[in-house]
């Protein structure tokens, strides 16, 4: 296997544990919050907007390592994200040490 296709790989799956794991912390928000948030948005007025991009930076930017309510989908949440971070790390080691 070329480094090529070994970062092809790597990017390939962050990308999409990174989408599943969105997909988690967005139903844990909706119950959280107790709102209904669609993962896939319609049409909006300006407010629910304001409230939908605060629902995504909430979703993408708060831990959910501790805190009440510590479900499966939490450790699942965690756990991806472990994976990702480590699949760009290594990423990013990769193409430091290419000789091209």
């Amino acid at each position: 296997m070329n480094l090529a296709t070994l970062l092809y790989t790597l990017l390939s799956v962050a990308l999409t544990l990174f989408m599943v794991r969105w997909a988690i912390n967005w139903t844990l928000l909706n119950r959280i919050n107790g709102t209904r948030f669609p993962f896939v948005p319609g049409k909006y007025t300006l407010y629910a907007l304001f409230q939908l991009s605060k629902h995504v930076a909430v979703s993408e930017w708060k831990f959910w390592w501790w805190g009440k309510g510590h479900t499966t989908l939490k450790v699942i949440s965690n756990v991806l994200s472990f994976i990702i971070y480590t699949c760009f790390i290594m990423i990013i080691y990769l193409l430091s040490t290419w000789q091209g």
